[in-house]
Formats: C-alpha cells, sequence, structure tokens
C-alpha cells in the first residue's frame, strides 16, 4: 500500500504525538510519502505543555505551524486553521486526485469534524483513501478506521455504528481555539500517547501489507488493548 498525500488534522493532544513518528514512518518508508499536510486553527498556550509536544518559545504560535517549522522539509504544509466540511472539501479538490490512495488522520476532541471530513469523502466519491481517527477520554480510547479501496469499502462507515458521530452533539472549533472544551475534559497524557501509538501502528501494518482491525480500543489505567471487528489481512 503506498499513500500519495496524508493529511493530519490537529497536532494538538494527541497529534502532538503522533506527527514526529509519522513524519518519520513516511519519508523512510518504501511505500511512504513526502507529501504532508498539517492541519490546526488552535495556537500554543503555556498548559499545553502538560502534554503537548512542542518546543520552546512556541506559545501563541499556531501549532500546525510550529510544528512544521520544527520538523522541517519543504514538502509538509502546514493550514493554519480548523476544517469544516467545505474547507476539506476544497482543500481535497485542490491536492487530491479521484484515483489518488490518501490517508486521512482526524486527531481532534470533537466528532463535528470526524464527521465533516467522512462526509466529503462518502459524498464526493473518493476511491481510494484511509480514514484513521484516534480519539479519547482521560483514560481509555480508541482507533477507528474507514477504508475504501478501488471504489469498494471495506469497513462500515463509524457514522452508521456511532450515534455520537452520527449526530454530533459538539461542534467544530471556531478561531478561539480549542482550550474551552479542553478544560472541561481533562486528559491522561498517557491516553494521549497511546492513542498517537496505536494509530502509528496500524499505519506501519498498512505500509508493509499486514493485518489491521477496524477499531482498537484500550484503558491505559489497566494497561489493555483490544482489537474489535473484523481482521483484514494477516496478522503475524
Amino acid at each position: 500500500m503506498k499513500f500519495k498525500h496524508v493529511f493530519l488534522i490537529g497536532v494538538g493532544g494527541t497529534g502532538s504525538h503522533l506527527v514526529g513518528p509519522l513524519v518519520q514512518l513516511m519519508r523512510f518508508h518504501p511505500e511512504g510519502t513526502n507529501d504532508i499536510t498539517l492541519i490546526d486553527g488552535d495556537e500554543y498556550e503555556e498548559t499545553n505543555a502538560k502534554r503537548q509536544v512542542f518546543e520552546e518559545g512556541s506559545v501563541g504560535k499556531n501549532k500546525a505551524v510550529a510544528t512544521a517549522e520544527r520538523l522541517g522539509g519543504k514538502t509538509i504544509r502546514a493550514i493554519p486553521e480548523f476544517i469544516d466540511e467545505e474547507k476539506f472539501s476544497k482543500l481535497l479538490a485542490s491536492r487530491v486526485s479521484k484515483d489518488d490512495t490518501f490517508l486521512v488522520i482526524p486527531a481532534v476532541d470533537n466528532n463535528a469534524t470526524r464527521k465533516a471530513t467522512l462526509d466529503v469523502l462518502e459524498n464526493e466519491n473518493y476511491t481510494n483513501f484511509w480514514w484513521i481517527s484516534p480519539g479519547n477520554s482521560y483514560d481509555k480510547g480508541q482507533v477507528v478506521l474507514h477504508v475504501k479501496e478501488d471504489g469498494e469499502a471495506l469497513t462500515i462507515n463509524p457514522t452508521r455504528k456511532c450515534p455520537r458521530l452520527a449526530d454530533p452533539e459538539d461542534v467544530i472549533p471556531a478561531a478561539d481555539g480549542c482550550t474551552r472544551h479542553i478544560n472541561s475534559a481533562p486528559q491522561l497524557i498517557t491516553a494521549n500517547y497511546i492513542a498517537a501509538g496505536a494509530t502509528l501502528a496500524v499505519i506501519s501494518n498498512v505500509l508493509d501489507e499486514k493485518g489491521w482491525f477496524e477499531e482498537m480500543h484500550f484503558n491505559c489505567r489497566k494497561v489493555k488493548m483490544v482489537p474489535q471487528g473484523t481482521i483484514r489481512g494477516v496478522l503475524v
């Protein structure tokens, strides 16, 4: 499996732990890509130091821009905006051909953004995509996949399995950022870290054409990870 484009939406809690290893994997794996886009409308605050990865001096800077600068490489693009359905549609239309195989990772803290990306992928008939979505609460979390290859859905659209995703109660963040939501829903750094690691493990298996599950659930207090759904390929 070779990806032509990678879109990482959100480089905060989970995304900040994922982005460095993800870029490294994509740069050096023979099936990877240097075409990586980071998307986030939020700015770093001092409170982010508790569980996010960023360099000293980044406070007040946009997360996507600061992260792209930190990782270097002219092929890493930064979009300093929160993404909604319209913006995501325009982005894909400008960068992706209908037959391209590409990876979308909504590493965000709201279902509204997740649903917006899924709706674009489904409604605009992209035929080869991997949608890999990490998420977590305080000490638990999951990684959920939705995949199409050559127009055939290999998974059930997550909106059909999860009512909270089909009809989100939250909203896509506005220009004032995510702080209010984060303050009302604290998370352990270990939950973010495991969500990032599980996501990277799935992507690595896909690049190596090894097996993968439709969902992976974890509990960082119990140090437990449980796959769910159909096994695709061979796990060795």
